[in-house]
């Protein structure tokens, strides 16, 4: 009796780690996948980053480039009349 008891409790208590085993391979699937989505979203969320800093910076070149040829524009309109101005004195 004592042995089929022993025997019944191994049994049990085996199946009951395979039961544990298996939610454990379950959870860690479970936190691997989310880990995966999380770096996926980080890179997606990155490379956004990346684009409207790049597209920010574009912008501000732009307008720097445009501010010069004003100022440019300015200094030229300036020197033809004060070149004017010299030519009719």
């Amino acid at each position: 009796m004592k042995t089929l008891t022993a025997l019944t409790l191994t049994a049990a208590f085996a199946g009951a780690l395979l039961a544990n085993n298996a939610m454990a391979d379950e959870l860690t699937d479970q936190i691997r996948g989310a880990a995966q989505q999380q770096l996926q979203e980080l890179h997606s969320h990155n490379q956004q980053q990346a684009r409207i800093a790049l597209h920010k910076t574009a912008l501000e070149l732009l307008a720097r480039q445009t501010a010069e040829q004003d100022a440019a524009t300015a200094l030229l309109a300036y020197q033809a009349v004060r070149t004017a101005a010299v030519v009719a004195e």
